[in-house]
């Protein structure tokens, strides 16, 4: 399974005056680098919480043959980002010869969307698509994951926690940038758990 960002997130969680509070700096001539500072303490807060995206992102998965017939014959298929906000579309390749620009739309009556567990789950009725393969990349699904487009929808212990790592970077230019301990024990808890 690969996936790629198709669409950046807007905004950050945490706005630049907000990172400057908690940084405890009023001045302006670093509201470049508190920028760059916030977008990589969201983009590590994303990747520590195993695949919870904030703000709302769109995404392209891209399965071979095998991945997308196996999830499908248990009838679901976990997508890697979350919180899944909807799938605009799944296309495969019908014919060998095939660009990804032609492949064909999987009617979405053949499936169902689980936006609490991140899942597509094949409908009662629903019927697989004729997948050519063994090809990589043989089936593109399109969604929308994050708690949602405005910074409000995010949990506050999240947003705490990319500003405390915003701080620490901040104070500590020049040293290890990675991830102080209260961020990590602020996000913890909304860790994508694998069962």
């Amino acid at each position: 399974m690969k996936y790629v960002l198709a669409t950046a997130p807007a905004i950050e969680p945490v706005t630049l005056a907000e990172a400057k509070i908690w940084a405890r700096q009023d001045i302006d001539i670093d509201d470049a680098l508190f920028t760059a500072l916030n977008t990589a303490a969201r983009q590590s807060a994303e990747q520590f919480l195993d695949g919870r995206v904030l703000i709302s992102q769109d995404w392209k998965v891209y399965l071979d043959l095998c991945e997308f017939m196996d999830a499908m014959t248990c009838r679901k298929l976990v997508l890697p980002k979350r919180e899944l906000i909807s799938v605009a579309s799944i296309r495969y390749r019908a014919a060998s010869d095939q660009a990804l620009a032609d492949f064909v739309t999987w009617d979405a009556s053949n499936y169902l969307i689980d936006t609490v567990g991140g899942r597509i789950l094949l409908a009662q009725a629903g019927s697989l698509p004729t997948v050519y393969g063994p090809y990589e990349s043989c089936v593109e699904i399109t969604f929308k994951a994050g708690y949602g487009d405005a910074a409000d929808k995010v949990p506050e212990p999240i947003k705490s926690a990319i500003k405390v790592h915003i701080a620490a970077m901040y104070e500590n230019r020049a040293a290890d940038a990675a991830m102080p301990d209260a961020s990590k024990l602020l996000l913890t808890p909304y860790r994508v758990m694998s069962v």
